[in-house]
């Protein structure tokens, strides 16, 4: 089941303006609590194979059928009561139920009740992810199934990711590869499909960004961003030498990743403190980025979270 609104099309200037296009965008104690617009959220069907694939898991933490529906009776009813707790409020409320949550019990357990639709992400409180109740927050959702939730699926993540290949697809989505190419096909005429070199790539309808000046061809993305997470195939925008740089200490980790005219070009990190943010830029040997280039992308961070940039500093790696 997918439950979706419209797609605003606004760019976000500022970290000030992320409530206004993410969950818990309302007050405390506002009448309206809605997922914003453009929101995809999906609810998997617990008969779903990929719901059945995920048991030998749920064996590995010990969680059989009665434990999983004593969770959802436990936090179904506390958060119906409350409507939004954090997740520490959630792991307190299973331990004193004798649910233990460590070793990674607990966060399995909040995923599996937001695929089967129960919950859903809420707003921060300070640093802290709060959970909701998804039928609270899409109170009207459009509700589609089968090959129809599959083409919707598709032309939403070709639209934000292409161009890219059905395998790219079915990596990202966790559809089979058959299941990727049926869901490409039975969206053509909305996506767009070149062959380049033998290879397939799928596209949706973009705005584009006409006229854009030189300060585009760079930006400051965080680790773990789709623009290299969302692809199989990651070589059209790293270096394969590179690629082991991303992941320091090769534990999983991803880097802050500067982004070159379309090239992963670099690491970052940031240090943000009372008198406002520091930034330090590791680019890539023969990365061809400036440094007055990599001054200015860090402003322009700097004003997107209303702090002044109190020191930049550059180290090739």
């Amino acid at each position: 089941m997918i439950n979706e609104t419209c797609i605003p099309r606004e760019p976000l200037a500022r970290f000030a303006d992320f409530p206004r296009y993410f969950p818990g965008t309302n007050p405390p104690g506002a009448k309206e609590r809605h997922l914003p617009e453009g929101v995809l959220q999906l609810a998997v069907n617990p008969r779903d194979d990929r719901t059945r694939s995920c048991k030998r898991r749920q064996r590995q933490l010990e969680l059989d059928a009665q434990t999983v529906a004593r969770c959802e009776r436990l936090i179904g009813g506390a958060l119906r009561e409350r409507k939004r707790m954090t997740r520490s409020e959630l792991m307190e409320l299973l331990e004193q139920a004798g649910i233990h949550t460590k070793q990674q019990r607990g966060y399995y357990i909040l995923w599996l009740l937001a695929q089967t639709g129960l919950i859903c992400p809420g707003p921060l409180e300070g640093k802290q992810q709060t959970f909701v109740p998804l039928g609270d927050w899409v109170p009207e959702p459009r509700e589609l199934s089968g090959e129809e939730a599959l083409r919707e699926l598709a032309i939403r993540y070709f639209t934000g990711h292409g161009p890219a290949t059905v395998h790219d697809f079915s990596w990202w989505s966790g559809l089979t590869v058959t299941e990727a190419k049926k869901a490409a096909a039975d969206a053509d005429g909305v996506l767009f499909c070149e062959t380049i070199g033998g290879t397939a790539y799928w596209s949706g309808e973009t705005g584009g960004a006409e006229g854009a000046g030189a300060e585009s061809e760079i930006a400051l993305l965080p680790g773990y961003d789709e623009y290299l997470l969302g692809y199989r195939d990651r070589s059209a925008v790293l270096k394969p030498e590179h690629a082991p740089k991303i992941v320091p200490g090769g534990n999983g980790v991803y880097a802050p990743m500067p982004v070159v005219r379309g090239e992963i070009a670099g690491i970052w990190r940031r240090s943000v403190g009372k008198r406002g943010v520091e930034l330090t830029v590791h680019p890539f040997g023969h990365s061809g980025v400036s440094e007055a280039q990599l001054a200015a992308a860090a402003r322009r961070y700097g004003e997107f979270l209303g702090l002044p940039l109190t020191q930049m500093e550059i180290r090739t790696v």
